[in-house]
């Protein structure tokens, strides 16, 4: 075999064995950039999620407790409805 055709051969082993080390890092980065960026979705999910209960919680629940009194005007006392035949 000529010293260029060994050459290449060195040269190929090491672009190969470099490539392989370049492949397993840039796997692992991308793993943990893929976990910190679903991580960052879910927590603002959950933000959302929980904006939304807040709102419900403060706001909708009061006003409709406020018209489920029973001596909340526009309400007809009778609520049973009428028994059919």
């Amino acid at each position: 075999m000529s010293l260029l055709a060994q050459i290449n051969l060195w040269l190929c082993a090491a672009f190969l064995c470099f490539l392989a080390i370049a492949i397993f890092f840039a796997r692992e980065v991308m793993r943990e950039q893929a976990r910190v960026n679903a991580v960052g979705t879910a927590s603002l999910l959950m933000d959302s999620a929980q904006a939304a209960r807040n709102y419900t919680s403060n706001e909708i629940v009061p006003a409709f407790a406020s018209r489920m009194t029973p001596d909340a005007p526009g309400r007809s006392q009778d609520t049973k409805p009428a028994a059919s035949p």
